[in-house]
């Protein structure tokens, strides 16, 4: 429903439909593909925390949909590569510097349209920020970012983990166990706990 929902906005902008299009028609399929996948994770984890509301899912809806709809044809077809390079030391080179000015950039897009929902810009252009101040293009920490941020960030950082995975449940436990510093607080935690209890059986085990 809420990717009905999103695709009937996206349908109303014509400038974003043509946008969209642009992008689910080139060479890769990356961002139709991984923004439906997140569609379905952000409003999965927005159920099990209780943020149940039409509101809450129809923002990470259009925030999947339209958070990298300003990506290059060259940065679609080495995404992964390229966000590995931004978590790391790597010298910043000129392709990742405007690689980390992408969440800015389709920020921009979507507050021309007044249709949004308020917060989606802001979704957008936090959504690769990360709770201890080390994540861009703004370096903010967990007390700064929007709470819907924080679970679109840490539910792409989720689906990115599992993209080859054989056994979900306990690569979702991996993921838990791995990001249990780095999500220690604030929002950040209370997403990961109800991550690890849906996959947790009832003993704990």
């Amino acid at each position: 429903k809420s990717i009905e929902l999103s695709m009937q906005v996206i349908a109303q902008n014509p400038k974003l439909m043509d946008l969209f299009t642009a992008h689910i028609n080139s060479k890769g399929t990356y961002v139709a593909s991984h923004s439906s996948s997140l569609v379905y994770i952000c409003c999965g984890i927005s159920r099990r925390l209780d943020w149940v509301s039409t509101y809450s899912f129809s923002k990470l809806s259009m925030v999947a949909f339209m958070h990298d709809l300003s990506l290059l044809p060259q940065q679609e077809e080495n995404v992964y590569q390229l966000n590995e390079k931004a978590r790391g030391n790597e010298k910043q080179s000129k392709e990742l510097e405007l690689y980390k000015t992408h969440p800015e950039l389709s920020a921009k897009l979507a507050s021309d349209f007044s249709s949004l929902p308020p917060d989606v810009d802001k979704i957008i252009s936090q959504h690769h920020e990360k709770p201890d101040g080390t994540g861009f293009p703004f370096g903010l920490t967990e007390k700064r970012i929007h709470p819907l941020a924080a679970l679109f960030i840490v539910a792409e950082d989720l689906l990115l983990s599992l993209e080859k995975s054989e056994n979900i449940s306990e690569d979702i436990l991996k993921f838990v166990a791995e990001k249990k510093d780095l999500y220690s607080s604030g929002h950040f935690r209370k997403i990961l706990n109800v991550i690890g209890a849906s996959v947790r059986k009832p003993d704990g085990v």
